[in-house]
């Protein structure tokens, strides 16, 4: 999972934030730091990052709780910038796919350039701007997800990354089974 390779990389301060059955996901992590979104049923992921603003106090790499990434990814990171990964591959990932079944990201011309990953990277320097484009976004719409606050940056101030394919989510059996993490070992465990 993203949390054994956020341990692999020396990634020590890890935060879920959670509101269904999330007392499940504690019992079994009782080591992680915690945030409750109370209001789970009427927002989305955006206002559910928002409940960890206030103790992000370094680089903060933001994963869904969903998604599986190989550590090869973490590797591409440009500290320097909003990192956000995707994969311009989204349309075979599985049958029936569209922009209106994907969470697109965005490019400068506001173009979609594929299916956001779950998996972003936001250097401290840019949490200011970020918390901002947030909390004004959700003024808004409530509902918002973590792309909408993706597409409304510059593009000048992200590092986009293409997966090509090299991630996975837990919404279909045949992702999952097409997921490689490397040897046969790797994936196996």
């Amino acid at each position: 999972s993203d949390l054994n390779v956020s341990k692999q990389n020396n990634i020590s301060n890890i935060a879920l934030v959670g509101g269904f059955e999330i007392t499940q996901i504690m019992s079994n992590y009782p080591d992680l730091k915690y945030f409750y979104n109370s209001e789970w049923k009427r927002t989305n992921s955006l206002f559910s990052l928002t409940k960890s603003f206030q103790t992000i106090e370094e680089n903060t790499l933001v994963s869904y709780a969903d998604t599986l990434h190989t550590e090869s990814s973490l590797k591409l990171i440009d500290k320097s910038k909003i990192n956000v990964f995707f994969d311009s591959n989204w349309v075979n990932r599985y049958e029936n796919r569209n922009d209106l079944s994907c969470e697109c990201v965005k490019n400068q011309n506001k173009r979609n350039i594929g299916e956001f990953s779950g998996l972003s990277f936001f250097p401290i320097s840019q949490m200011s701007l970020i918390i901002q484009t947030a909390n004004k976004i959700l003024l808004n719409n409530k509902k918002s997800t973590l792309v909408d606050l993706i597409n409304s940056i510059a593009s000048d101030q992200i590092n986009y990354i293409d997966l090509h394919g090299n991630w996975t989510e837990f919404d279909s059996i045949q992702d999952v089974e097409h997921f490689k993490f490397g040897t046969k070992a790797e994936t196996l465990n």
